[in-house]
């Protein structure tokens, strides 16, 4: 009797052992299989930037500076005066010629051949985006002086459901202007495309932010699975969705918008080298490349690709010949919303070319996809990581809108241009963080921002929360046209 006992105890230790050894091995393969990137640029060698990307050297016209952040600018060099002198002839009346044939000159080292056009800078972008502007586009009253409406759209998750109720009002108020320039970073770069193209395009823009749930968005991955791969969450409906909407005729929209001056750019992150990167897409568009529609949906991803909870997006560059691939990731980790370099650009574009502030104005319109400033309540968060995580991250992004906002807002000021700011009203109930993503509360969401427009929305003419001398004498610009 002892003995069958014995041995019954024997063969379940013997079985118990089998059953973790199995799933010691099963674990260990998991971890040992991991995702697993494909090859990451050389440290030490010069890496050539991705197709459709700004070359950050190019960011401005200065010879010696490649910061986006520098103030100081020297006359340009190599091929941008010859664009400046087509410029001004085509301003002045005096240029009569295709404007196809009219190209920003490629530089020198460059084979005529290449199969694309080499990665430019902000300025020269917008350079030749002046040049192929068609008469008066920008300039309705005909009386000589240009008003150009830049918008920068920021992240924000779910509570993009703002914005884009934001800009579906103001088409319906009937003061939504032609933006001559749109950026738009994370969720924000969900609404670029869509406010670039115009009204026409707000059903799509109220139908994806109102008409999907989380698991429209992400689905999660098994515990052990999650913590060994590259993201927690899955990608995979958020990449269909993208499909969706980015199609083929969005594309070639695009580009035709792009070909009468106006542009559009994304912005990235480069996790290999911790650089934003900024995408022209109008150039994306217009290239002409069979893989046009796909590069330009993989920006799009990339841009809301929240680190940690989404897996990065992979791009191939060219470094000694041979083809590597860089991590890109959500590009609000590095900035919420960006135009803070370009305003330097922009404005040097406008001296370079004769277009003085008595011939030309800009107006800078920035919708956050979120609350700005001091939070004024208080949450009670559920103990469990992804409420705890979504916090973190709500507070980390709010403290770099702050600090994006105050740095616009001091360069317009020195430049002349128009503040305006949108947020999410201070205290808005239910309250919607940006990993959840629940339809009643984003449809309540975008209809706060639809109303807060259609009735003429008040612009915030300053950031919120300044101290009394940081605040500048309100812009007296005149309204968009």
């Amino acid at each position: 009797m002892h003995m069958n006992r014995r041995k019954k105890l024997g063969w379940f230790v013997l079985g118990a052992v089998a059953v973790l050894l199995i799933e010691a091995a099963g674990v260990g393969v998991i971890l040992s299989s991991g995702d697993k990137r494909p090859d990451a640029p050389p440290e030490q060698q010069p890496v050539a930037m991705p197709w459709g990307a700004l070359d950050p050297s190019q960011w401005q016209a200065s010879g010696s500076s490649s910061s986006p952040d520098d103030s100081e600018t020297t006359p340009s060099q190599g091929p941008l005066p010859d664009l400046v002198a087509l410029i001004r002839a085509r301003l002045e009346g005096h240029l009569d010629t295709d404007r196809e044939r009219v190209r920003l000159p490629w530089p020198p080292s460059l084979p005529a051949d290449a199969d694309s056009p080499p990665a430019l800078g902000f300025l020269p972008s917008i350079m030749q985006s002046i040049l192929d502007e068609a008469p008066h586009a920008f300039d309705p009253d005909r009386d000589g002086v240009r008003t150009y409406n830049l918008l920068a759209l920021s992240g924000g998750g779910a509570k993009g459901a703002f914005g884009a109720g934001l800009l579906s009002g103001w088409s319906a108020s009937g003061q939504r202007p032609t933006f001559k320039v749109v950026t738009g970073v994370s969720t924000g770069s969900l609404q670029a495309t869509q406010a670039f193209l115009g009204s026409d395009y707000d059903p799509m823009l109220r139908e994806i932010f109102t008409a999907y749930t989380s698991d429209d968005i992400y689905t999660r991955r098994q515990a052990v699975t999650g913590l060994v791969s590259d993201s927690l969450y899955d990608s995979a409906p958020l990449r269909r969705l993208i499909a969706k909407y980015m199609t083929q005729d969005e594309l070639e929209h695009v580009a035709a918008e792009h070909a009468k001056g106006r542009r559009l750019f994304i912005g990235t992150m480069n996790m290999d080298t911790n650089q934003f990167v900024i995408w022209d897409m109008g150039k994306i568009a217009s290239s002409g490349r069979p893989d046009a529609l796909q590069r330009y949906r993989d920006v799009l991803l990339a841009s809301c690709s929240t680190q940690v909870f989404l897996p990065p997006v992979y791009f191939p560059v060219e470094a000694g010949g041979k083809t590597y691939y860089e991590m890109h990731g959500d590009g609000a980790t590095y900035a919420q919303a960006f135009f803070r370099g370009f305003l330097l650009d922009f404005e040097d574009t406008l001296k370079q070319v004769g277009l003085t502030k008595s011939k030309a104005q800009a107006n800078l319109y920035i919708i956050i996809n979120g609350e700005v400033g001091r939070s004024e309540s208080r949450t009670a968060l559920e103990p469990r990581t992804l409420s705890i995580a979504a916090a973190t991250i709500q507070h980390l992004l709010r403290m770099r809108v702050n600090s994006s906002l105050y740095r616009m807002y001091v360069l317009t000021h020195r430049y002349g241009f128009d503040f305006n700011m949108a947020a999410i009203p201070q205290g808005y109930e239910p309250a919607v963080t940006i990993l959840d993503f629940d339809p009643v509360k984003m449809k309540q969401l975008f209809d706060t921002g639809y109303n807060l427009a259609a009735n003429g929305y008040d612009w915030m003419k300053a950031p919120p929360h300044l101290d009394p001398d940081e605040i500048f004498a309100t812009s007296t610009a005149p309204e968009p046209k």
